[in-house]
Order: structure tokens, then C-alpha cells, then sequence
């Protein structure tokens, strides 16, 4: 593997743990709302 794809393998991994968070923090919050 390349350094240019182990790169683009990070930055999905972080966008990807962001996402999970927010969805995470809206079930949350929905939960609590509703």
C-alpha cells in the first residue's frame, strides 16, 4: 500500500468516525426529545 493510500484510508476512517458520532449524538438526542 502507498503512502497516498494509506492516507486516503485515514481521512475515510476520521470522516467516517465523525459521522458516527453525529449519528450517534442525534439517536441520542432523539431519544431524549422524543
Amino acid at each position: 500500500m502507498t503512502h497516498f493510500d494509506s492516507r486516503m484510508l485515514a481521512e475515510g476512517l476520521a470522516l467516517g468516525g465523525l459521522f458516527a458520532v453525529i449519528a450517534a449524538w442525534g439517536v441520542v438526542g432523539a431519544a431524549l426529545i422524543g
